[in-house]
């Protein structure tokens, strides 16, 4: 005789209840009454909801990064092109330097050999005149008077024809540079074309255990964060040495190095190369910051002005006066904020270029700005300090070192501030992040 076994609902067995089970999950291994029953098929009715959201999630995703790779692709094949306008730019005028050259001494020496050809032309014409006055002298002259004569005519060609002997004999040769025949040995490619790695920031819906997870984009931690040296920069001979004061990424990837020293903003590659200088200013530039499409900033600290400069066509569309020292500058694309150092600050409305003075920011240097949030370092005081774009003040960080500010920007909602020791007794940097 079969014996009747009595099952209880496990989820209700757990809670102190006892119910009868009525269904065997074989997939989490547990009994379950009717009214857990219930819930439980609801929870997988949702993971199924949520497991085709997110492939929804996937696909949608995958066909933009499928977009964002044609666009890679196309831009890569313009830098590649204009690189290699640059180059044959730049051979063509090599080239062309080399043939006027070629032109100016060509002539130069067949100037002088023309001249060369008309002096003997004249001697020989002499001789042949001579030569038919010879017989009149047989004739008439003594022989005395033949003897002298014959002599000086036989003396003027000899020592013609000894002056002709003994000039350097010219020709013309080339020389190719040795710079410019090495690139057979040591240019081997146009490039390289690498595929970066990085986290995804696809966001898909959490599951339950046992079913699909959220993926969470892996952000190192501050700890984590480690300086790799990856390249260095590749100059011109005239641009050894840099005073780097700022230096900031354009959206299409190449950037800009502001040379304080020699007052100029360079513009080079994504690779590190050298591709032009943009502008050389009169007075000296101490930082620059993105604004909008191929327009940044420049601020000329003791020339009371900031500059909005195009670098694609090396324009300065915009100039702009202040009644302060300009120090740091920061742009959200709609609004300029100048700050002023020991001075105060200025707003600047991008629409209309009208002018706000931020008196409640005195004293600030470098800014940036985050979420419509003004963050900064004070020149003087060794404080960090954050402010509404509306000068309200949010909060400030009292530091204990010493060091001077020097430059503030963010990565992955991360505040950095950066500043350095500069005194000739020690001498070294310290990096503050916050989480925003």
């Amino acid at each position: 005789m079969a014996s009747s076994v009595k099952h209880l609902c496990t989820i209700c067995h757990d809670d102190g209840i006892s119910n009868s089970a009525v269904t065997w999950c074989t997939e989490c291994e547990v009994f379950f009454c009717r009214d857990c029953e219930k819930h439980h098929i609801q929870l997988f009715e949702k993971d199924l909801k949520d497991a085709k959201e997110n492939f929804d999630t996937a696909i949608k995703y995958l066909k933009t990064k499928i977009s964002t790779i044609n666009t890679q692709k196309i831009k890569a094949t313009e830098e590649i092109c204009y690189m290699r306008k640059l180059i044959n730019e730049f051979l063509n005028k090599l080239e062309q330097d080399l043939l006027n050259d070629l032109d100016s001494k060509h002539s130069k020496l067949k100037s002088n050999m023309d001249t060369l050809v008309l002096q003997m032309e004249h001697q020989a014409s002499q001789i042949n005149l001579m030569q038919s006055q010879f017989t009149k002298m047989t004739q008439y002259a003594t022989q005395l008077q033949m003897y002298i004569g014959l002599r000086e005519i036989a003396s003027q060609a000899t020592k013609y024809f000894e002056d002709f002997e003994s000039a350097e004999e010219k020709n013309l040769e080339v020389n190719i540079s040795s710079a410019l025949q090495s690139i057979f040995q040591n240019v081997k490619s146009f490039g390289d074309i690498n595929i970066n790695t990085t986290s995804s920031t696809c966001k898909i819906n959490a599951g339950r255990k046992d079913q699909a997870q959220h993926l969470v984009p892996k952000v190192s931690g501050i700890e984590q964060i480690k300086p790799n040296l990856l390249t260095t920069l590749t100059l011109p001979e005239d641009m050894k040495h840099l005073d780097i004061y700022a230096c900031l990424i354009l959206p299409d990837g190449t950037f800009i190095i502001l040379d304080y020293y020699k007052k100029h903003l360079v513009l080079f590659k994504s690779d590190i190369i050298f591709i032009r200088k943009i502008v050389t200013f009169t007075g000296h530039p101490m930082d620059v910051c993105f604004v909008r499409k191929n327009t940044v900033a420049v601020t000329q600290e003791y020339e009371y002005q900031t500059l909005l400069m195009d670098v694609k066509e090396n324009k300065i569309p915009q100039t702009m006066k202040l009644s302060h020292c300009c120090n740091g500058v920061t742009s959200d694309g709609k609004t300029l904020v100048i700050s002023g150092g020991n001075h105060q600050s200025t707003r600047v409305n991008l629409n209309d270029m009208s002018h706000t003075v931020l008196r409640g920011m005195r004293g600030v240097g470098p800014i940036a700005f985050y979420q419509g949030n003004i963050y900064g370092l004070y020149s003087s005081e060794n404080k960090d300090c954050c402010y509404k774009s509306s000068e309200e003040p949010l909060w400030t960080y009292q530091t204990q070192e010493n060091y001077r500010p020097k430059r503030t920007y963010f990565r992955q909602e991360r505040l950095c501030l950066y500043s350095f020791q500069w005194k000739q007794q020690y001498r070294g940097s310290i990096t503050r992040w916050y989480n925003l």
